[in-house]
Formats: structure tokens, sequence, C-alpha cells
């Protein structure tokens, strides 16, 4: 038997605001928030090995949350705090033929936007009064799978997920509002495999399909805009050939629902990216990554909304994009002492 406890404490300072402008110049502040997030978890862990083939891990984490808000608008600073338990188990069979399988079950949580939970008016119509949302909101996850060795030189993982979601959050960019929507359901399966067939090479191929929906009904439909379903990556690495090292990567994520009715869906995105590293001396390394090689135009984030692109203009549906960077080079220098 092997028992864990620990403290986490964190605290972010966030300066974050929303202007409406011209030409890319600033022609009014909708809203302007300094924000203080603080949190402190405790956590404790218990294995237990049982038999040779077969241990159990039993968890539990209790999260304390504090938000503080100072906003250009006086109605929507304030603090708010939240604070929420959550229960693991997990139970591991095996190895059995350099394999063991696994049943995971968890609660969680996601924090909201801090500026959400002290929010009560609408800072681009504040004769709004606008319903401020928790700071947490817990999550259920159950999984089931199994990971191997039985072919040499290649570690692979194969698992089943199911996500349960109290609320999933929704920011309105225009008005710089967030709100609590419907509670949603996520599921689906994930490979992982890990390919080392020389001491100095490896190649890595990892895959993930999943399904979101919400699980309340509304008339508007269930597909939950942004929701990724299909994500790939593939990578060869090579590794202390004398002080080099470097890597190339590919990486794809799929269409995306952009509004609830799945009528409208994003355009999938690739991108490569490589790397090279010389070790200079056992502590000190120089490194340079070229992101996005083939300069590839892709879209980051997309959304599905009605805009208004002049004042005389009529109001339309369309998509709104933020472009992935173009081709990027990073040269960076580490030591330690």
């Amino acid at each position: 038997m092997t028992n864990e406890i620990g403290l986490q404490i964190r605290q972010d300072r966030i300066q974050v605001g929303l202007a409406n402008t011209t030409n890319r110049q600033v022609t009014s502040i909708v809203r302007d928030d300094a924000v203080i997030q603080s949190s402190a978890g405790m956590y404790a862990e218990n294995v237990i090995r049982w038999t040779p083939t077969f241990r159990t891990n039993v968890g539990g984490r209790f999260d304390q949350y504090n938000f503080s808000v100072n906003s250009n608008l006086a109605a929507n600073s304030g603090n708010t705090s939240a604070e929420m338990f959550s229960p693991k188990l997990s139970v591991i069979f095996g190895p059995f033929n350099q394999t063991e399988y696994f049943l995971n079950w968890g609660q969680g949580f996601h924090s909201n936007d801090a500026r959400g939970t002290t929010i009560a008016v609408d800072p681009s119509n504040t004769a709004t009064s606008v319903s401020s949302v928790s700071g947490l909101v817990k999550t259920s996850g159950y999984e089931m799978g199994l990971r191997t060795e039985i072919i040499p030189h290649l570690q692979s993982s194969l698992a089943i997920w199911l996500l349960d979601i109290g609320s999933e959050l929704v920011f309105t960019g225009d008005a710089g509002i967030t709100e609590a929507s419907r509670a949603s359901r996520r599921y689906g399966i994930e490979w992982t495999n890990r390919y080392a067939p020389k001491s100095w090479l490896s190649f890595q191929v990892d895959m993930s399909l999943s399904r979101a929906r919400y699980t309340e009904y509304d008339i508007v439909g269930d597909n939950i805009p942004g929701s990724v379903e299909q994500v790939a990556l593939v990578s060869a690495n090579v590794m202390n050939l004398g002080p080099w090292s470097g890597n190339l990567q590919w990486r794809y994520i799929g269409a995306r629902p952009l509004i609830e009715d799945g009528s409208v869906y994003s355009s999938p995105a690739s991108l490569i990216s490589t790397g090279v590293k010389y070790q200079i001396s056992p502590k000190t390394s120089l490194r340079l990554d070229i992101f996005n090689l083939l300069n590839a135009r892709v879209d980051d984030i997309s959304y599905y909304y009605q805009a208004q692109l002049t004042p005389n203009s009529l109001a339309s549906n369309g998509i709104f994009t933020h472009p992935a960077e173009p081709r990027t080079f990073r040269l960076s220098l580490r030591t330690t002492f």
C-alpha cells in the first residue's frame, strides 16, 4: 500500500478587456476588467496492490476557488467563491501477457470565466440585467481500456470514455458576457501509440474520435458549437545522435459544428511543424523550432454568427475565423544551474 497527500496553490492575475474598433483603431471600450483568480486544492490518494495482477487506486480532492473582479462597470465588480469535492476510483487488472486492463471513474469540474461570476449588467447595454454563473461546474467521467507492450518496441493504449458536464459555458464576444448553457454529454475513443525501433528513433501516432451533444432539449438543436470530433497527431523523433536531436510533427483537427442544428461546420485544419536541438554542453542547449512549416492557410478558431460589416449594410449570418499563425521561427537557448 502507498498513500500520498498534497496541496496545490495557484493565483492568476489578468487584465482583460473588450473594445469597439474601426480599422483596428479603438473607438470605445465595452468592458475592462482586472481579474484575480485564486485557488487551493487538497488531495489524498491510496494505492493498494492486492495481488501481483490486481490493484486499486482511490482518491479525493477538495478545491476552493476565489474570484475577484474589478470592472470599469461598478455593477460588474465583486468577489465570489466556490468549492467542490471530487472523488476518484481506478481498478487495474494485469499485466497479463504484457497487457493490463483498467476501469476509471471520477468527478471533477471546469471553472467558469471569473467575470461571469460577478456580472450583473450587459456591458454593451447597461440597462439590461444579466444573470451570473457558478464559478465551478461538476463533471463526471467514466473510462475503460487497456495498455499493452505485447508487440516488441511498441507501447499502445486504447480507451473508451464518457463525460457528463453540468453545463457548457458560452461566451458572447460582441457583448463581452458569459452564460451557462445546457448540460452535455461527450463520449469517444482514443488510441495512442509510441514505437521505438531504435534507441535513437521513435514514432508517435495518436488518434481520437468523439461526439458531443447537449442532453437537455432545445428546438435549436443539440450540437455543441466548436466541439472537436476528430483529432490526430503523427510525429517522428530523433534523439541523442551525438549532440543532435529533432522531430517532425503533423497535427490534424477535424471539422467542427458551428451551430446547434449542425447545418454549418468549420473547415478541418492540418499543420506540420519541426524542430532541431543541439546540446552545446550537459547543461546548455540551442533549439530551432519551425511552426506551420508549409505556411498552410487554415483556421485556428471559427465562429458562426450574425454581423453587420458597415453601418448601412444589412446584418447577415456568416463564418468568422481567426487564422493560424503563418510560418514562424523560434530560436531558444536554454541553460540550467
